[in-house]
């Protein structure tokens, strides 16, 4: 199984925005050395979870083949779905909370669980990864700050 990153950026500045944009870029080793891609996106009334959420289903949209994946992102909530278990928690509670509730941004955590079932997942929470630099300068040219 192929290991592969997915590394998130956005421009928000605060919990909630107007509007915000993501980037992500994916990084796979191949016999040729790393390669990546990466994709822009830009989303209405959004909290750092969904826009989070937004560009790490854009991202797995690009998987045909189950791999190993490592997300890095700044969302505790994406992180934790992964490396404590929650999302798997989730998906027998009907996307429930313990104590009855639905879960937050529901709708895009079932693509995500729909598009991660093959795969198996981890993730990185950081503030700073490897594209950090370039993310975050590529999104102000292209969008200028999260509204």
């Amino acid at each position: 199984m192929k290991h592969v990153d997915i590394y998130i950026t956005h421009n928000m500045a605060s919990l909630k925005a107007g509007r915000a944009a993501y980037v992500y870029v994916i990084c796979a080793g191949t016999s040729r050395g790393d390669a990546t891609c990466g994709e822009f996106g830009v989303e209405q009334d959004v909290t750092v979870n969904r826009i989070n959420l937004y560009a790490l289903r854009s991202a797995l949209g690009h998987f045909t083949k189950p791999a190993e994946i490592t997300v890095y992102t700044d969302s505790s909530v994406v992180a934790g779905a992964f490396n404590c278990g929650n999302l798997d928690t989730w998906i027998k509670n009907g996307f429930h909370t313990a104590r009855g509730q639905m879960v937050s941004n529901a709708d895009l955590w079932h693509e995500v669980a729909d598009r991660t079932c093959r795969h198996i997942m981890n993730a990185v929470l950081t503030k700073d990864h490897l594209y950090t630099g370039w993310a975050h300068e590529a999104l102000l040219k292209k969008y200028g700050k999260a509204q």
